[in-house]
Order: structure tokens, then sequence, then C-alpha cells
């Protein structure tokens, strides 16, 4: 699922920015006029950051703020300020990050790149000893192995963080690129990625498929890039070694 921005009392060429900026990096945008019931209309969105746009109620900014940054479920808060110090005052009342007037694209696209980084890392480590299943495997990111009906699986670390990489959103698709950069800590353009990637997923197919799971889990979906489906498989299509396998590191697999 997409991360929400949840836009709140912003000017209409603000707003009309940021949901350009936001959408630019796979946020979904909900944008709003200050009322009485948005602290609850936030926390029902469950969204991933916050924009406020401190004259939204005029003179309630700090309360406001304060009132974001004490939500049950915590949300980032980006806050646009007329000046330095309405700027300061928010930050102090909460506020992650704050930008003034005028609002510059590049920097507000920059400013929104670092939150969703930030949202992520705080999802993780909320579900980092958390063992994700999916049918009848396994992952443990605390202990850093995979398993079937308890048995251990016998995966390299690279092979251990693509899986678990997957296993953060499993049945959504992940793209080479994403998934090169999580679990390889490499940034290439996303063909590079996916022609890096199939060698180490060839392997980890093949240590599932022996461990007692359903090698498939682990899917191609073409064009896209991969995920762990959930559902199970109907047909199991032949496992083609990719190019740059030789017989002899299929073996040692």
């Amino acid at each position: 699922m997409a991360p929400l921005l949840f836009i709140v009392g912003a000017r209409e060429n603000d707003a009309q920015r940021m949901t350009e900026a936001a959408r630019g990096l796979g946020f979904s945008v909900t944008a709003t006029e200050y009322k009485p019931a948005t602290l609850d209309d936030i926390e029902r969105s469950r969204a991933a950051v916050v924009m406020l746009d401190l004259g939204s109620p005029p003179g309630g900014e700090e309360v406001l703020c304060r009132q974001i940054a004490r939500l049950s479920r915590p949300v980032l808060l980006l806050a646009l300020a007329a000046n330095p110090e309405q700027a300061a005052a928010a930050l102090r009342a909460g506020a992650t990050v704050c930008l003034t007037h005028p609002l510059d694209p590049s920097w507000l696209a920059a400013q929104l790149s670092s939150l969703l980084r930030l949202s992520k890392a705080q999802e993780g480590a909320g579900q980092a000893d958390s063992p994700i299943i999916v049918r009848n495997l396994e992952i443990d990111p605390g202990r850093c192995e995979a398993s079937i009906e308890g048995q251990r699986i016998p995966l390299t670390p690279t092979e251990f963080r693509i899986l678990a990489c997957l296993a953060g959103s499993p049945g959504l698709v992940v793209s080479g690129h994403d998934l090169a950069e999580e679990a390889l800590d490499l940034q290439l353009p996303e063909q590079e990625a996916m022609d890096l990637l199939k060698v180490h997923v060839y392997r980890l197919r093949r240590k599932l498929g022996q461990g007692g799971a359903d090698p498939w889990v682990l899917c191609n979906v073409r064009g896209f890039g991969y995920m762990l489906e959930r559902r199970a498989a109907t047909a199991k299509p032949a496992q083609a070694a990719p190019v740059g396998v030789s017989e002899a590191q299929r073996r040692s697999a």
C-alpha cells in the first residue's frame, strides 16, 4: 500500500506542488482544510506524513503541532511556516521538519523523500522482531533466518536480505531497483538490477525447494520486479538457470 501524505490547510498552489512532488515519490495524497475533526481524520487515515500549513487554524499552530505529535499512532509532521521564527516554534512543538515560504519544489521533494525513508525505517524497526509467515515459510528478521516447519534454511546473508525485503510487503511487487538498493546496497538501473538479482533469486528458490517450501513463493512479476506470493500456485513453471550460472555454481547453491 502506498504511504499517505495528509495535507492540512495548504493554499491551493502549495497543495498542488506538494501533491505533485509526493505522488512522484510514491505517496497517495489527501488534502483538506482544517476543521475540529481533523485530528481524528488523521489518526483514522494512518498517514505516514502530515503536512500542516501553520496558518491553519490562525493562532493555533503550536497547539495543533503538539496534538499531532501526540497522536496514539505517531506520524511525521512537515510544517509550512511563514517565517523562521514560526518554523522554530513549530519544531519545538513537535514538527519533524519545517519549510518556509516561498515553497521550492525541489527542496520540498527532497524533504518528502527524507521523511519517506524515515517512515520506512520506523515501520521496519517496529516489525524487526516479529517473524513473518508466508504460506509455510517463516522469515524471522530478528534472528536473520528463514525456516520451514521449524527447519532452518541455510541462506547466505545476501539471500536472506532479499527474502526479508520481500517479506516486508508480502503480496506486493518490489522493483528490481528498490530490491537491489535495500538488500544489496547498490543503486542500479532497473534492468541491471534485475540481471544481478536473478542469479541470487535462482539460488534462493532452489534452497526454498530443498527445504520443503514452494520455490515459486518467490515470484517474478515480469516487467515490474519480485514479490512473495501469498496465494498457493496452481502450476509451477520449470525453473531454468539464469545466464551466468554455471553447472558448478548450481551444484554449490
